[in-house]
This record gives C-alpha cells, sequence and structure tokens, in this order.
C-alpha cells in the first residue's frame, strides 16, 4: 500500500544563480503555449490500470547532464507516478510530484504514460506524457477518480533545459487530491535518501512561482499552456556573472546590446523556449547583436568563454 511521505531537505548548495540569497545552478522561467499531446508517441504502460508505474524503465536516447550528474535512463521505480529518477535514485526530475494513480482503476487502463524521443544527433528531445493521470489520495478515500490533471516532461540535448508543460485538469478538492499539502513538488533535486534531498531546485507560489531552495509545494496545479523551463547555466563552465549581466533593451525589436563583464572575446548563443538554437555570434562588435531576424518570442541568451558565463532571457517584440 501506498503511503504519502513528508519530504525533508538538507540545503547544501554550491554557488551560481543567486536570488534573493539562494543559490542555483539553474534559472527558472514561466511561460505559456497551447498544450498539444504527444502525436508519434510510444506507451509504455498496457491496457491493466497501474497504480505504482515501478516497471517503467525508460532510456533517454541521450547522455543529459543534471545537477553536475550525466544520466542515461530514467525511472519511475522510486517515486510515486509524478516523478522519475536514474538508475542509481540519485537525480530527482520532478513535474508532478505527487502520488498519482491511473484513473481506470477495476476496469481498463484510462491514463496512459507515454514518451517520444525527436529530433537528430546533438539536438534531440525526450518527451514523456502523463495523460488523464488522477489522485491515487481520491481513490484511497473516496473511491473515485475524478478529479485528474495532464503533463509533460521535455529533456533537450541540446541546450541541457528541462521543461514541464502542463494541459487540461480538473482538481475540484485540493486537500483530497494533494493528500493534504498545497499542492505538488515541482523541480529537480539530488536525492540523498528516502527523504533528504540536496542541490534543491523546487517552485513555491502560484500563479506566478519562484525557484525555490527549501522543501516547499507549489498551490495547486498550473494552469492550461503553463510552461515551466528550467535552464542548466553551471554545468560543466565558469561561474555565472550576475549584477551587470544585462540585456537591453530588453524586450527587444532589432539590436540588443550585451553585458560587458565577458571581456573582449566571447561567443553568444540563441536557444529558443524548445531548446532550439536560433541564432549565434562569434566575439559580437562593441557587443551588439541583431535578433531582428527571430521570430517573436521568448528566448534564451548564453554568453560564454573560457572563465565566465552568462545566461539571460531575451523577449522579442
Amino acid at each position: 500500500m501506498k503511503k504519502t511521505i513528508l519530504y525533508c531537505a538538507i540545503l547544501l548548495m554550491s554557488p551560481a544563480l543567486t536570488v534573493q540569497g539562494q543559490s542555483f545552478q539553474y534559472s527558472f522561467a514561466k511561460t505559456n503555449e497551447t498544450y498539444s499531446e504527444l502525436t508519434n508517441a510510444t506507451v509504455l504502460t498496457d491496457t491493466v490500470p497501474w497504480v505504482d508505474p515501478t516497471f517503467i524503465i525508460l532510456p533517454i536516447g541521450f547522455d543529459f547532464e543534471i545537477l553536475d550528474t550525466t544520466i542515461a535512463t530514467i525511472t519511475f521505480a522510486n517515486e510515486l507516478g509524478g516523478a522519475l529518477t536514474d538508475l542509481n535514485n540519485k537525480v530527482l526530475i520532478a513535474p508532478f510530484r505527487i502520488d498519482i494513480i491511473d484513473r481506470g482503476q477495476g476496469g481498463t487502463s484510462q491514463s496512459p504514460i507515454s514518451y517520444e524521443l525527436s529530433g537528430t544527433s546533438g539536438n534531440r528531445i525526450l518527451k514523456v506524457q502523463w495523460k488523464n493521470v488522477g489522485s491515487y489520495n481520491e481513490w484511497y478515500q473516496d473511491s473515485t477518480t475524478n478529479d485528474y490533471i495532464n503533463f509533460q516532461m521535455w529533456l533537450y540535448e541540446a541546450a541541457g533545459m528541462i521543461q514541464f508543460r502542463y494541459g487540461l485538469s480538473q482538481i475540484l478538492d485540493i486537500g483530497r487530491f494533494f493528500a493534504g499539502y498545497s499542492g505538488p513538488q515541482i523541480g529537480i533535486a539530488i536525492k540523498l535518501g528516502a527523504l533528504d534531498l540536496d542541490s534543491i531546485h523546487l517552485l513555491s507560489g502560484f500563479p506566478d512561482p519562484v525557484l525555490t531552495n527549501s522543501d516547499v509545494h507549489t498551490v495547486g496545479a498550473p494552469t492550461n499552456g503553463t510552461i515551466y523551463t528550467f535552464t542548466n547555466i553551471s554545468a560543466s563552465v565558469p561561474p555565472v556573472v550576475q549584477a551587470e549581466s544585462v540585456l537591453f533593451p530588453n524586450p527587444a525589436s532589432d539590436l540588443v546590446h550585451l553585458p560587458d563583464a565577458l571581456g573582449p572575446n566571447y561567443v553568444a548563443t540563441v536557444y529558443d523556449t524548445q531548446g532550439r538554437k536560433a541564432a549565434e555570434f562569434l566575439n559580437p562588435k562593441d557587443r551588439v547583436i541583431d535578433v531582428s531576424s527571430l521570430e517573436t518570442g521568448i528566448y534564451f541568451v548564453h554568453m560564454a568563454n573560457d572563465r565566465t558565463r552568462v545566461v539571460r532571457k531575451l523577449i522579442k517584440n
């Protein structure tokens, strides 16, 4: 039988990005985009309704670096359905860390978990989808599975980004659905044991959550079309510069001035929210790049040399 676990945290982190006195290896951004179900997905579950999908072991399809750890395979074996770990049970990836269940209990599966690997070598994306999943606590307490959530996790080979995407949901009783908590745990961390976490990057607050290194839960479920993006800003690169690292103007329609903290020699690479390289500039003259050819939207500008790295969000008008 399952049980709800209270997650405690040990807050030991190596400095990278500093936000309100907290240090992070990843930046966080919230965006919105129409939620689309996977169209060429392979179903990992079968027609028998699952309670704990511990049987799922999924190769990522490429080596993926997360929190200074390289992983190639993920599994549900040590979590409660809404989060994944690697085979060593070290890395936690939590798009919706609560005790979830197939809504077809007593009949045929109604909540398939599936995956899709897209793109070419160097630019692949692993997409995992949870469709129409319910709350174990609702089923355990009331023998019903009326409430549900749809969500996806995307891992990007090129930029090392992690995205959580959320679709339609119905949660009429928050306390019942989340077993007394305000919401799920959403984010990434290193697991020190069954209850302890390190290198915590969890979200707090609603409707505009912030990154925190505390053992926290969000409030309710993200709304339909919400995307949470975690961008790796420190793996295998020098420290990130902060205070003076601004882009201007921002939003921008054509020319963007970059920070001067990197010196004269560096590369500026622009990625879209899908983790695809949109543009690259080698030693841009006068620290100015031209983004006029980019589509309107949100981008991440990675600027790096052999001593320093800066990552900043850019809004293109």
